[in-house]
């Protein structure tokens, strides 16, 4: 198409182009690589019109001087708007102001991309993601620059595209390798440690089933289980446990079996 046509007049005729240079590759690509959902589809054609209007953007400097103009004409109000928009003075308003609105429709399409592509299919669409994220880096930038696209050609370096690499590497190595899918596989271990709420709820089931009484304490009511003051003591640590919070209740114990002692 870019032989022979050079201007649109309709965001559809940029749509149709778009689709046809960026998102047919991306179906044909979803084919080889494979996937489980058919939302797929719908992940390979936006992230193609996103692809293709981030660069359409980045470029618009470069396609001017070849007699290439992508935006839509009709984006225009008139012919004299057009010319304050791609005026060769520069920068102005007009131009700041389409091209935010531009950013923020190919912005939309990257969106709509990611909703689209589920968890399972992640690890099929490995280098798209890292096409999402590099491209989509390239769009912020040229908002930061507050879409000065005439200066120099926004770009993004070559150490943090290969950072973005690095992390979707890593991440689909240990998410889908034979180690992620074993860690994934392994039932939760429960702990062994005991809830303090849940134990104090239990000290009185506990408490009856180590003494064989059903209401009395073992502390001021020894009986036959509890004749002396040492098993006394040893059933109040079984029952408050050994943490320092619970010293003060272990010394009313030791207190009534001193009581024993000096009565005995």
């Amino acid at each position: 198409m870019d032989l022979s046509k050079t201007r649109y007049e309709t965001y559809e005729e940029l749509y149709r182009y778009c689709y046809l240079v960026a998102s047919t590759v991306g179906l044909m690509c979803r084919q080889i690589f494979g996937y489980r959902n058919a939302s797929t589809r719908d992940y390979a054609v936006n992230l193609g019109i996103a692809l293709q209007l981030t660069n359409i953007l980045r470029d618009i400097k470069e396609d001017a001087r070849r007699g290439r103009i992508y935006i839509p004409a009709r984006t225009f109000a008139d012919s004299a708007t057009r010319r304050k928009i791609f005026s060769p003075a520069g920068i102005t308003p007009e131009f700041v102001n389409l091209m935010r609105f531009e950013c923020d429709r190919a912005s939309n399409y990257f969106d709509i991309a990611r909703a689209a592509l589920g968890n399972e299919d992640k690890r099929f669409f490995f280098a798209a993601r890292i096409m999402w994220s590099i491209y989509a880096h390239t769009l912020e930038r040229i908002k930061r620059s507050n879409y000065n696209v005439f200066e120099r050609r926004i770009s993004v370096p070559g150490l943090l595209k290969v950072l973005i690499t690095f992390r979707y590497w890593l991440s689909n190595t240990l998410k889908y390798s034979w180690l992620g899918r074993y860690v994934a596989s392994r039932p939760p271990q429960s702990s062994n440690r005991v809830n303090p709420v849940c134990h104090r709820r239990r000290r009185p089931q506990r408490l009856a089933a180590a003494v064989h009484l059903s209401s009395a304490d073992p502390c001021s009511s020894p009986g036959a289980a509890l004749n002396s003051p040492g098993a006394c003591l040893l059933v109040c640590r079984r029952l408050h446990g050994d943490g320092h919070r619970q010293r003060a209740a272990r010394a009313d114990c030791r207190l009534q079996a001193a009581q024993w002692n000096s009565s005995g």
